[in-house]
């Protein structure tokens, strides 16, 4: 009797070990808007963070003097420790662009319910596409 109950309580002990421990991200899901107009500059983007891990963007440009950009990104997002990473492929119209590996700082506002999202690292000021800044959920 004494060995059964040692082998029931053996096989019993670490069955939550199985589960990796995520931290819960469903306070991104949804699509998120920004907008930003300034006096030499603007940029919207739409950005789009479903449950299965699929990322989904809209980045619309322009900067003095240049041609306004337009980006559709798809990709897959992941998030840990505040952190929000993303692996996506862009296009330009009908044209492929590039691959793109993003790391971005978060933080949720839920009071203003505002996502902030700003860069972990410096990006080139050259680079056309960004994600930072104050996104508004809209569903």
């Amino acid at each position: 009797m004494f060995i059964f109950v040692a082998v029931a309580m053996a096989s019993c002990g670490d069955d939550d070990k199985d589960e990796p421990d995520l931290p819960d991200a469903s306070f991104l899901y949804g699509t998120w808007k920004y907008s930003s107009s300034g006096e030499n500059a603007y940029q919207y983007n739409t950005i789009e963070l479903s449950h299965d891990g699929s990322f989904n963007a809209q980045v619309q440009g322009k900067r003095m003097y240049q041609q306004p950009t337009e980006y559709i990104l798809i990709g897959k997002w992941t998030y840990k420790n505040g952190k929000l990473s993303i692996k996506s492929s862009a296009y330009t119209g009908d044209s492929f662009f590039g691959r793109f590996e993003f790391d971005y700082d978060i933080f949720y506002d839920d009071h203003i319910n505002k996502l902030i999202v700003s860069e972990s690292v410096d990006v080139s000021y050259n680079t056309p596409i960004r994600l930072s800044g104050q996104y508004i959920r809209v569903n």
